[in-house]
């Protein structure tokens, strides 16, 4: 509901008729790119260009979620920085989620508040930005979770008080200004390393390299509305689908217990090339399936687990002569198995589910099986899940898997 209001207002600057363009010059001034008050009274004399630049930046309501929600939503948003007449840019591309209240990697764990996490307690959207190591910068956005006006705390009445709940922004895959951004990185880096020009997907695949890309620093860009900042704020996008966006474990947590350091919170875009740690280093398949909901797999369980689905949509498919849509094996594709091109250290069990007719477009084309080939899969089928069925039942208590009927109904491969 909160993404529809954030398009709504978005799209009443694109749409507005000629009698609506005082009120859209006015919206200029507030929205327009510049830093200056001169710079924004120019982009009111430029009319509906300026305004067009900024129609889709994301406004207060969007951030008005809780931060599981905020974190996923914001795959695929556009960041956006303004230095001076410099514009960078960069698309969201894995975020990690920190909760407060009980969750012991958060700055905020038990409602712990001091002059450092303070953007953590404000109004959803503001700018949280702290250094590491002593040198280096993170950037999070505060989001809703339990949030309340709180009377004694001395800041403005319109702000929301909660449990400090904040997004990380971990990576960015640079879309623009990306030769500022080596400038930017090269400062930091070591003299021996200069020699080598970054290529764009390093520039900023991790969080501390994101904020000297981007030139995030906390002394001026924390604590910031960004909905209303112009010198940083986010553009929204073409929505990431919820069968392409990956959840593990956060990175560089595991002193806080197993408890917290193994739960799915950091998200990010499969197959994407900035994410800082992507798999193998731990992934998930996401089905559409409420019981399931996120179940932890390694490499070789997701392989097996996809050539188990692909065998039973392709028999699917051979009964009505049709494609169908498997959307629910998109989640676990880590093995690139159903790009067009195959990778150059792809193993032999992803080249043979790749010849099995899975094209990129996510759907399965009918394949011709005899009776006796398709006797055999089956009997193949039946020997994968009972391997499959033995080894998730040495991690019981992970996955609650009690069956092999459980194992068929929770994959949804099967019909119940």
């Amino acid at each position: 509901m909160a993404q529809e209001k954030v398009l709504a207002k978005s799209s009443y600057f694109m749409n507005s008729c000629p009698e609506s363009r005082e009120s859209l010059e006015s919206q200029a001034k507030a929205n327009f790119l510049g830093s200056t008050p001169e710079e924004a009274s120019r982009a009111s004399v430029m009319g509906l260009g300026a305004i067009c630049r900024h129609a889709n930046k994301l406004l207060g309501d969007f951030y008005n979620q809780a931060c599981m929600d905020l974190a996923k939503a914001l795959l695929g948003k556009v960041l956006v920085r303004k230095l001076g007449d410099q514009v960078l840019k960069g698309k969201i591309v894995e975020t990690e989620c920190y909760l407060g209240g009980d969750d012991k990697a958060s700055h905020s764990y038990n409602g712990k508040r001091t002059e450092r996490n303070a953007p953590m307690f404000m109004k959803p959207g503001t700018s949280y930005v702290y250094r590491i190591y002593g040198m280096y910068n993170c950037f999070n956005i505060s989001s809703t979770e339990n949030r309340g006006f709180h009377e004694q705390s001395g800041l403005d009445e319109f702000y929301l008080i909660g449990d400090g709940a904040a997004v990380l922004i971990r990576s960015l895959e640079p879309l623009e200004g990306q030769e500022t951004m080596q400038q930017l990185r090269e400062k930091k880096r070591k003299p021996e390393s200069i020699r080598k020009k970054l290529k764009d997907f390093e520039l900023c695949n991790g969080p501390s390299k994101l904020c000297i890309s981007m030139n995030l620093e906390k002394t001026t860009c924390n604590g910031q509305d960004l909905a209303n900042w112009p010198a940083l704020w986010i553009e929204d996008s073409e929505n990431v689908r919820e069968d392409c966006i990956v959840a593990c474990k956060r990175i560089g947590i595991d002193s806080c217990g197993p408890e917290w350091a193994d739960k799915p919170l950091r998200f990010y875009i499969l197959g994407n090339r900035s994410v800082s740690v992507p798999y193998p280093y731990l992934t998930s398949l996401h089905l559409p399936s409420p019981e399931l909901a996120w179940c932890y797999v390694n490499n070789c369980l997701i392989l097996s687990i996809l050539a188990i689905a692909l065998t039973l949509v392709l028999y699917k498919s051979k009964d009505d002569h049709k494609s169908h849509p498997s959307s629910n094996l998109t989640g676990a594709d880590a093995g690139d198995i159903l790009s067009d091109s195959p990778s150059a250290d792809s193993s032999p069990l992803v080249e043979g589910l790749r010849s099995q007719k899975v094209r990129s477009t996510y759907k399965t084309i009918a394949a011709s099986l005899t009776a006796d080939e398709a006797e055999e899969e089956r009997r193949a089928e039946s020997t994968q899940l009972n391997h499959i069925f033995g080894l998730l039942k040495k991690e019981e208590k992970k996955f609650g898997i009690q069956s092999l009927e459980d194992l068929k109904h929770q994959l949804h491969l099967y019909k119940a």
